[in-house]
């Protein structure tokens, strides 16, 4: 699908249909392109309420006579949601418009890359990173890299969880936010039953506050990209101690010294901390005991330069020069503390 949008785009001018948050990400990737593009607008649907100008561009009502103006070489990339575009294809057919394609969010991923490239002077006549979003609209975020490795390689064994294949009794994971690496580790334990269980601080759960969680009780604890926005991280600490059971194991995450700030969270509840190897081991191990703590330091200078710039993995010519690590240029940092 994206050599086909690739191609309508240097060839065809261009209608975006629709204005919600993927219609607005389009018509920015299409505006920053580093060559020009022929984007001529919006279009909507009649019953559609809208603003006559959107991102510097009109906002057309896409009626029969409207439709008969748009030029045969004009391509409309339907930037809705899936469900709205099954009933706008309909439309445009109706109206025997038959140059349309489906913009899927990896579409737009994809082209970003395309149309906005990485310079090799990276950026440096420029004080605008790459992106503010960590990379997330370009691919995956550096950081995200390093957590994904982290967990794929320090997960416990069911040894080290002293279970054995077909008994009864359950690993139990928590999670901050949501399940999906839980989901991911529990995969790799077979013939054992698993329970998967999310902290909600929406629902006033809260590690600051052994009140409102489970005391020894967790296998496994997930707490990725967390305590860096809590600022009595000492007390979410003794908090993921008291929650996990004997034995239990949390494997943890921190944005280390080099990390642009997390604009949403500074906003809603504070980014607090970025943290050294030497901290995180000194704070950990005050609460978990020296022996019973490692922490795994992930980054090195082209890695700490990409996170800033909000550069992508996908971005780089070898994601392999990812994986050496320079503790001078300290990106992630990740932590294995087992309660005992």
């Amino acid at each position: 699908m994206i050599a086909d949008v690739y191609t309508h785009i240097k060839e065809d001018s261009i209608y975006i249909y629709g204005t919600g948050n993927k219609a607005r990400k389009l018509a920015t990737i299409l505006d920053e392109a580093d060559e020009p593009l022929d984007l001529k607008g919006f279009i909507v649907s009649p019953y559609v309420e809208h603003q006559e100008v959107m991102e510097n561009h009109p906002v057309n009502v896409l009626t029969s006579e409207f439709a008969g103006t748009i030029a045969c070489d004009s391509s409309i990339f339907i930037a809705t949601s899936e469900n709205n575009a099954i009933e706008i294809v309909k439309y445009l057919k109706s109206l025997e418009l038959s140059n349309y394609i489906y913009i899927s969010n990896e579409d737009l991923i994809e082209l970003n890359r395309r149309l906005n490239p990485i310079k090799t002077s990276i950026e440096l006549d420029s004080i605008n990173p790459v992106s503010r979003i960590f990379g997330l609209d370009r691919g995956t975020p550096i950081d995200r890299y390093y957590i994904e490795h982290f967990l794929d390689t320090y997960k416990p064994s069911i040894e080290q969880l002293n279970r054995k294949a077909g008994i009864r009794d359950a690993i139990r994971f928590f999670e901050v936010g949501d399940n999906t690496y839980s989901k991911e580790i529990a995969q790799y334990y077979t013939n054992v039953q698993t329970e998967l269980e999310i902290l909600d601080y929406s629902a006033g759960q809260d590690l600051t506050d052994i009140a409102t969680l489970k005391k020894d009780y967790y296998d496994v604890f997930v707490c990725t990209q967390t305590l860096n926005f809590i600022y009595d991280i000492k007390e979410a600490i003794l908090g993921a101690y008291y929650t996990i059971r004997n034995g239990g194991y949390l494997l943890a995450t921190m944005a280390a010294t080099i990390t642009p700030i997390s604009r949403y969270d500074m906003d809603r509840w504070g980014h607090y901390w970025g943290v050294t190897d030497l901290c995180a081991k000194n704070i950990f191990s005050e609460v978990f005991g020296e022996k019973n703590v490692t922490v795994i330091t992930y980054g090195n200078a082209l890695a700490a330069t990409a996170f800033i710039q909000g550069i992508a993995v996908e971005d780089l010519e070898s994601r392999e020069l990812l994986d050496e690590v320079d503790k001078d240029y300290q990106v992630l940092l990740g932590i294995v503390a087992q309660k005992r």
